[in-house]
């Protein structure tokens, strides 16, 4: 017997939020039960009707289908790899922690960007949060970007991916077998292509990495 653990409720809930986003949004909703990793909801937008292939479409439904910017076929869950942002400062924190890099009541000042002409030249990272005094709990609430780059630089990239390798990032997650794809995150051995730029982008979830929101899920 086969038993699926999608839940209809949920499922209907996650397409009608997703669906009201924003005009032709494109965008996907896992939801998964924390407790035993049961996936309840997965949609990708735009979608499509399956049953109208076994009496034809027409070339021109074809195309809409497929069309290049706005695909319907193409299932954004498991097939789209983006950076995943700021949800990646779990791990960040996680690499900083264990390696007694910060603790939780120390405080950093974040003047609303990252700059360190050292590290980045004259490029400089924009901070999410207002200028103000943060410690971990603050930062992680208020996305604060300059806290994270500061502590995780500190930490180091070895660190990060380490952590990262933990989760199985750059792995499928093995939940929907063929139809997922790998997303990126470096290897162990491939450090010496990245600078601190790079590093400080990976941070925060930026720059050469790459997740699908299955994956974010399971993370």
């Amino acid at each position: 017997n086969l038993m699926l653990t999608i839940d209809l409720r949920i499922q209907e809930a996650a397409e009608k939020a997703l669906a009201s986003a924003a005009p032709k949004v494109r965008g996907a909703v896992v939801v998964m039960d924390v407790r035993n990793g049961d996936v309840l909801a997965v949609v990708s937008a735009p979608t499509f009707d399956p049953n109208v292939f076994p009496t034809g479409i027409s070339s021109t439904e074809w195309a809409q289908l497929n069309d290049e910017k706005y695909s319907h076929m193409f299932n954004r869950a498991t097939y789209g790899a983006y950076p995943p942002g700021s949800i990646f400062k779990i791990l960040t924190a996680i690499a900083c922690f264990e390696n007694n890099i910060m603790s939780p009541s120390e405080t950093l000042y974040d003047p609303g960007y990252f700059e360190d002409r050292r590290l980045l030249g004259r490029r400089r990272i924009d901070s999410l949060a207002p200028a103000g005094d943060y410690d971990f709990k603050r930062a992680f609430l208020k996305s604060s970007n300059t806290y994270f780059i500061h502590y995780g630089l500190k930490a180091g990239l070895k660190k990060i991916v380490e952590v990262g390798e933990r989760f199985h990032l750059g792995e499928s997650t093995g939940l929907l077998g063929r139809e997922e794809v790998a997303g990126y995150f470096p290897k162990s051995n491939q450090l010496k292509e990245f600078y601190p730029g790079d590093t400080a982008n990976i941070c925060i979830g930026q720059g050469k990495i790459a997740m699908t929101p299955m994956q974010a899920a399971v993370m």
